[in-house]
């Protein structure tokens, strides 16, 4: 089991030995959890996220050795939420995350495709599709028919012109030329 996840963590690092190393220590010190990190709040960002295997246990490993861990995670969140990239996103950020360095807030907008701005479009179409239902409720109560009741145009047309198309010479009379260069008989 333990063999398995080792596996599907290394599947996807570039740089297999460093994560395994990650991993052996963590399993001496009795916290490796297979796929999951040994830090629950990572584990839940990563799923969240939907954080790659290599890319979270990176992030709990340069968790682990920051005093200020919690509000580092917390800015972490705000920059991974407005990415649409969010695995690639940690490996960058893995520099300043280990060294201790100040996490700056997200001051970025939310890319197509982040959390946020999928949270967003949901948002947005339970919105629509509500003022939609109630549109057709009030409709409905006035008393008029649907779309697909509706006459269509050509039965809506007298009934000598019916079974007749419509012309395309948009006012045009039948025996003059196109002189534009385009459509008719070359000429």
């Amino acid at each position: 089991e333990d063999i398995a996840a080792l596996y599907e963590i290394l599947k996807g690092a570039k740089n297999p030995a460093d994560l395994l190393m990650v991993s052996i220590r963590w399993m001496e010190q009795g916290v490796f959890r297979g796929c999951l990190t040994p830090n629950p709040k990572v584990e839940k960002i990563s799923k969240k996220y939907k954080l790659d295997a290599p890319s979270a246990c990176k992030l709990a490993e340069a968790l682990e050795s920051r005093n200020d861990a919690d509000e580092a995670l917390d800015k972490i969140c705000e920059h991974l939420a407005a990415s649409n990239k969010p695995s690639s996103l940690v490996m960058i950020m893995l520099k300043d995350i280990k060294s201790g360095a100040e996490i700056q807030a997200c001051t970025k907008q939310p890319a197509i495709g982040s959390y946020i701005h999928k949270k967003e479009t949901e948002k947005s179409r339970a919105r629509t599709s509500r003022s939609r239902e109630r549109a057709e409720r009030a409709e409905r109560e006035r008393g008029f028919q649907p779309r697909s009741n509706r006459a269509t145009s050509r039965e809506r047309r007298s009934p000598s012109r019916r079974g007749a198309r419509r012309s395309r010479s948009r006012g045009r009379g039948r025996g003059e030329r196109d002189t534009r260069g385009h459509g008719g008989h070359g000429g």
